[in-house]
């Protein structure tokens, strides 16, 4: 086993880091407005131990391959329809109808097996690399994001001016981490070999490492520690140049920004293209249906319900398509404006031609006048919810009274 030592250069500046860390915060949607402003943070390096196993690995499979395929028949089923004079058949019964009984022919599938045999194979050598984290690291992914030309072998006094974190796990813990990683991969890789349609019981049933060269690893990361209303929060940023590479704890949160963006999201999603296309699918049916059994059949009313009810899908269809159109210019104009108060906020806590002051006064200012814009949009959104329920609320009634109405007129026409 190998002693060799390398890690990640810090490829940025700790002013560098600081930056991405405020861009990232601010651009979160939830988090208070000010943060750029009120935000301080505490910088630190830190190199986090990972082991790397470059392993050659062999072993051997068994399992139960099986050949099949796909084959159609027949299911018979009796169905009842009913008929009219016209000979137009219904699914239900109704006034003028007669049951006519008939055989209905289904076709469905099966699979047939054609074949199940015993099989065998070796896989190997297969070369895997098998990385370990040995201390407590964040859960993050960063070292396979950084090439091979970026890590540079450890020199004395590579680490000064950095924190070195402590390993938590045993040589021999690791090393069997890797095994059981590398073993659990030679399985996935010999499943390929596996021949037949599909295959039932397999098993690795050997597995052994030929040859096994460790190296330690020391991925460069920058922990801020940052503080907002009182509040510690906690942020980590890739030393590389990867600007997928950071991870952040819990944020701090505007709960009037949330809770405004919440029910905008909950309301344009509850009105949206689902429930529209419900609305509309029933609805067209159901006029056609209801018009139909009104001029062509005569049923009345089974058929003026059937034709109301298409009508009330309509309504609904057109309310939630007006409502959602007008919540979805809400979200944008909420999100467009959190996002260019954000970013003048952030640029002016980065203008170092003015006093912390005059910062001060002018984020005020523009948090004052944003809040006003914000509670007037909020209201204006829960008033258009409530119009809207209001709406639902008389179309209901409206929809019973027109059936009572139609319910009445087949009443006095049967009473003639």
């Amino acid at each position: 086993m190998g002693n060799k030592k390398l890690a990640t250069p810090f490829l940025k500046t700790e002013e560098e880091a600081r930056q991405q860390w405020i861009r990232l915060l601010t651009s979160d949607e939830h988090v208070p407005v000010d943060v750029a402003f009120k935000a301080t943070c505490e910088i630190t390096r830190e190199y986090y131990p990972i082991a790397e196993y470059d392993m050659a690995c062999v072993g051997s499979w068994s399992a139960t391959s099986v050949k099949e395929h796909e084959e159609e028949y027949q299911v018979a089923r009796e169905e009842t329809v009913y008929v009219d004079k016209y000979g137009i058949e219904y699914k239900s019964a109704g006034e003028g109808r007669r049951p006519l009984s008939r055989t209905v022919w289904d076709t469905k599938t099966k699979t047939v097996i054609d074949r199940m045999w015993d099989t065998y194979g070796d896989i190997g050598p297969l070369r895997l690399v098998e990385q370990v984290a040995i201390s407590d690291v964040p859960d993050m992914d960063w070292v396979n994001h950084f090439e091979k030309g970026q890590f540079v072998e450890v020199k004395d006094g590579f680490f000064d001016g950095s924190t070195l974190m402590p390993s938590t796990v045993s040589d021999a813990q690791a090393e069997k981490q890797a095994r059981d990683d590398a073993a659990s991969d030679v399985a996935r890789y010999g499943q390929r070999d596996v021949p037949g349609d599909r295959f039932e019981d397999y098993s690795l049933d050997t597995f052994g490492v030929e040859k096994s060269v460790r190296v330690d690893k020391y991925l460069g990361v920058y922990h801020v520690v940052y503080h907002y209303d009182g509040e510690t929060y906690e942020c980590y940023l890739s030393g590389g140049t990867d600007s997928r590479d950071y991870l952040f704890g819990p944020l701090p949160v505007d709960e009037s920004i949330k809770g405004h963006s919440d029910l905008l999201e909950e309301q344009v999603s509850k009105n949206g293209c689902f429930k529209q296309g419900v609305f509309l699918v029933a609805a067209v049916p159901l006029l056609l249906l209801g018009y139909f059994g009104i001029h062509m059949t005569g049923v009345f009313l089974q058929s003026w319900v059937i034709f109301i009810a298409g009508i009330y899908f309509v309504a609904r269809f057109v309310l939630a398509r007006m409502l959602s159109s007008k919540l979805k210019k809400e979200q944008a104009q909420f999100s467009g404006d959190n996002a260019f108060l954000r970013k003048r906020v952030l640029e002016l806590a980065e203008n170092d031609a003015l006093s912390d002051e005059e910062k001060q006064r002018t984020v005020e200012t523009w948090l004052s006048e944003h809040a006003a814009s914000s509670a007037s949009g909020q209201s204006a959104a829960e008033r258009q919810i409530a119009n809207q329920k209001k709406i639902k609320l008389v179309l209901n009634v409206v929809a019973v009274a027109a059936i009572v109405v139609g319910v009445v007129l087949w009443l006095l026409g049967v009473a003639r």
